[in-house]
């Protein structure tokens, strides 16, 4: 391993720093109590990952990547805690006969925005070439520390924060920082003076940080790598704003690697890949890290023009409705133009066969939302979609947010499932004592009862605030329906809207229950039911 990678390397382990040397050791340490041929890993530290990945390959065993931490039953499964447990001091180490075998295979998981998750074989020799590359392409040496907000487990964090990192010969910090609060806390311990910090982000957490009034810590950072899904450029133009960070888009695939890189607004491709399309614009890719002789051919349809590389959209996007060809991803990116949309996701709802919108509203939409419903809101997607389109969507649901997975991208499976999903607020315990509670609730804009009660003006209706004391006393104090004898008097005063921060307060008496329901600094509702503990 002394050969293949740079003997710099450093890593940030619980707490403490480790030295290659202390990595190379824990990696023998691990292979000699390895006894299986295939392998199954899924860790949140990178560092325990790399000892066990390394280990497995020093050990000719064949390590899967899981994606989740959902093992089969017909491997060795390893997470961060039966690793651990096989460390130890080696008397007989010895580093001149840890030799990487480059043919050596892996498999590792795609992200399943499809809906199914693969496995793709992949070579040690293929990831160090891509990883040789990459840390001279973009100049990086071993006086830079790496902070990671993503998976090892998938293609993207694997090549950069393991394979590029351990030829750079950096410092690692081995966990993963996917909070803002997080980044901001080990940022903030980091010099930065004659030293370089190096962000590997999703395209999520960056639109959290360009939601945040104060990032000036994150000026620290000299390059953020992104990856995953696509990067919105108004995130993009407002973090140029904020920091001076180089933000660096990486563009590949788990079967391909990287193809091109965008820092200035478009794709550029890597100079030793080589790409064209077929009659159908689909990709095709040929680079030294990949084995396939005629190319892989990519569901990713595209412009090419020199070396910029234009992507138009996945082709399994791309649909006949009424024999008419549609493209979801334009369809999904003229919405995005709207001044009341955050984001959007279009599928066809399988159970009529026709285009479904998932809408997320930006603060400007939650106002018209509450002022005027979802027949406003409706009503202006479909001028925009008929003016630039000439198509209209037919079916619509509001949500709080897509269900994207850790990579950033949209499963077809979660995008239905969020379709179909009955929402509802859900209520957190604040406080409790021995005949009192209070609770905190978001009256999600999703919620199901908006969709009818009113179009035009959405509330919460009556008895589903009677429905939130229900469940609240069932879960938090054991009494069921049948303890309810009769409610006695309620009263609502004021209207519970979607997007209102609610609380709800709740007193007891030996045969009394008193509940209040508040928000934004007015009563809501009220009542008093009479019980039977």
């Amino acid at each position: 391993m002394l050969n293949n990678f740079n003997p710099n390397s450093s890593f940030i382990f619980n707490g403490s720093k480790k030295s290659f040397d202390n990595f190379l050791k824990d990696i023998y340490s691990f292979s000699k109590h390895l006894k299986s041929q295939y392998i199954e890993i899924f860790t949140n530290n990178s560092y325990l990952f790399m000892v066990a990945f390394f280990g497995a390959i020093l050990n000719k065993s064949k390590p899967y990547l899981l994606s989740y931490n959902l093992p089969s039953k017909d491997r060795a499964f390893f997470d961060d805690e039966s690793i651990s447990s096989l460390l130890s001091d080696c008397s007989d180490f010895d580093s001149t006969l840890m030799k990487l075998d480059l043919d050596s295979v892996f498999f590792i998981q795609t992200s399943g925005s499809s809906g199914n998750h693969k496995n793709i074989e992949k070579s040690i020799n293929q990831m160090i070439k891509e990883a040789t590359f990459l840390s001279n392409h973009f100049n990086i040496k071993s006086n830079t520390t790496i902070l990671s907000s993503i998976s090892h487990q998938h293609l993207f964090g694997l090549t950069f924060k393991i394979f590029v990192a351990l030829k750079s010969g950096v410092n690692i910090d081995c966990q993963t920082l996917n909070y803002p609060e997080l980044l901001s806390a080990n940022i903030a311990n980091l010099d930065s003076k004659n030293h370089k910090i190096i962000l590997l982000s999703s395209p999520v957490l960056l639109d959290s940080l360009s939601k945040k009034n104060n990032i000036d810590e994150f000026n620290k950072i000299t390059t953020i790598f992104t990856a995953g899904s696509k990067l919105n450029e108004s995130t993009r133009a407002i973090l140029n704003k904020l920091i001076k960070s180089q933000i660096i888009e990486i563009y590949g695939s788990s079967e391909t690697g990287v193809i091109a890189s965008n820092i200035d607004g478009a794709f550029r491709v890597f100079p030793d890949v080589k790409i064209s399309h077929d009659d159908k614009s689909r990709l095709i890719v040929r680079s030294p890290w990949q084995d396939c002789e005629g190319g892989f051919l990519s569901n990713d349809c595209v412009e090419i023009e020199g070396d910029r590389l234009k992507i138009i959209g996945r082709y399994d996007r791309i649909i006949k409705l009424h024999d008419k060809r549609l493209n979801l991803d334009e369809l999904e990116n003229i919405i995005k133009k709207s001044p009341i949309i955050e984001d959007v996701a279009i599928s066809q709802d399988d159970r009529y066969k026709r285009l479904a919108a998932i809408l997320v509203l930006n603060k400007d939409g939650k106002n018209l939302f509450r002022n005027k419903g979802k027949k406003e809101i409706i009503k202006q997607i479909n001028t925009l979609v008929t003016k630039e389109y000439n198509s209209k969507l037919r079916y619509f649901y509001i949500r709080s947010k897509l269900p994207k997975n850790t990579n950033g991208k949209l499963p077809k499976n979660a995008v239905l499932d969020s379709i179909n999903a009955k929402i509802k607020p859900q209520f957190k315990l604040v406080s409790k004592d021995a005949n009192s509670l209070k609770l905190n609730a978001y009256i999600d804009e999703g919620s199901f009862y908006f969709s009818g009660h009113f179009l035009d003006y959405p509330l919460v209706p009556g008895f589903i605030q009677l429905g939130f004391v229900f469940n609240a006393i069932k879960e938090h104090l054991g009494l069921e329906y049948e303890n309810i004898k009769h409610i006695e008097t309620i009263k609502f005063m004021n209207f519970l809207r979607p997007c209102d921060e609610a609380s709800l307060e709740i007193k007891t008496t030996e045969n009394k229950l008193y509940f209040k329901i508040f928000a934004n600094d007015k009563e809501c509702s009220n009542g008093r039911l009479k019980i039977n503990i």
